[in-house]
């Protein structure tokens, strides 16, 4: 019995040339080599397992993909948003602390690791772009306007707040106390969001 993906089919769905769309916007393919591991449930998601077979051998794939990717595993292995966004926050984690990532992203202090946050970014993604301005005082905690910036329609919400748990993920990985994350909008092609530590 196959499992229902009813969001990643929209998400399909709603891409201007299919499969075919964005082919200037890559995901390294090593962000998602363990999901086996970490989410045995995935294996029973045809739609993952497929494209997780097709690009085994790569270093890059379509950032489509990583996304059909997300939108299953929401689909397929989680009761709710939050479950899926703290499984991505944890899953995130493990990856910044292997050896090829912990250098980029936890040896670091979180100013900066987010005023190197657009070299960081391009580190795993090509296409896409994720911005930071510098952080300021505020009641006690910091503060940093961020962007993703991105071709209308790649991301939807879920992917948009996958990245977002992800990059708080990465404030983890530098030791912020307390980190935490606003969306305030998503349109045009950009996501706006405010990011927030104890300083």
């Amino acid at each position: 019995m196959s499992i229902p993906t009813p969001r990643t089919d929209a998400y399909v769905e709603s891409l201007p040339n299919g499969l075919d769309s964005y082919p200037e916007c890559m995901i390294r393919v090593d962000l998602f080599e363990a999901t086996f591991d970490e989410l045995p449930a995935a294996r029973d998601v045809a739609i993952i397992d497929e494209t997780l077979r097709r690009f085994r051998s790569k270093k890059w794939m379509p950032e489509i993909y990583g996304a059909i990717i997300n939108h299953a595993m929401r689909d397929g292995c989680f009761q709710s948003d939050e479950a899926y966004f703290e499984w991505i926050e944890e899953f995130s984690l493990r990856i910044f602390r292997r050896p090829a990532y912990r250098a980029l992203m936890m040896l670091l202090s979180t100013q900066l690791l987010l005023m190197g946050a657009a070299k960081r970014w391009s580190s795993f993604h090509q296409g896409t772009e994720l911005t930071v301005e510098s952080s300021k005082e505020r009641g006690g905690r910091r503060t940093a306007e961020a962007a993703l910036v991105f071709p209308e329609g790649l991301y939807d919400e879920l992917q948009v707040r996958t990245h977002c748990h992800a990059i708080r993920a990465g404030m983890v990985a530098s030791r912020a106390n307390n980190p935490g994350f606003q969306l305030l909008g998503i349109g045009d092609g950009r996501a706006e969001l405010e990011l927030t530590w104890k300083g």
